[in-house]
């Protein structure tokens, strides 16, 4: 997987307001790679077919959001957000970094009972969970199968 962030912060560092993707494929893509390549990820939320995580990245904050057209993602804006702040809790949905190595897509979002629901290209769906411990990832996909509309 190639680490997508270094390049965005470089180019962010550069002066350029945020990094684009506007073709689906290639935005789910971005997508898995850099919520595998964050330091952490503090939290997930939706706002209509807007899709925004917080995520952090060598000190840096980062906001990844992706827009979706029928729950599919179709595109991705990063946009840096400043320092990280180490003050807060940081890492409330970190166990998506470790699920996100072996994913090549992120192809949908979507809301069950008030939280993001994450699929991937192979056929793995996510419920965000904040703050379950070390089993988060194994609760997040039990719970994503069990909310099965």
């Amino acid at each position: 997987m190639t680490p997508v962030l270094p390049l965005i912060a470089f180019a962010l560092g550069a002066g350029v307001p945020e990094e684009r993707v506007t073709t689906p494929h290639a935005a789910q893509a971005r997508l898995a790679e850099a919520l595998a390549d964050a330091d952490s990820v503090d939290w997930a939320r939706a706002n209509g077919d807007a899709y925004t995580f917080a995520i952090d990245y060598k000190g840096e904050a980062f906001l990844v959001i992706a827009t979706t057209r029928d729950h599919e993602v179709v595109s991705l804006a990063i946009r840096h957000a400043g320092r990280a702040n180490i003050e807060e809790p940081q890492d409330t949905l970190g166990w998506v970094i470790g699920e996100m190595h072996d994913a090549q897509t992120v192809t949908r979002l979507e809301v069950r009972d008030g939280r993001v629901m994450m699929s991937t290209g192979d056929g793995r769906r996510y419920l965000m969970l904040p703050g379950h411990g070390t089993n988060a990832a194994v609760e997040a996909r039990w719970a994503a199968e069990w909310d099965d509309a």
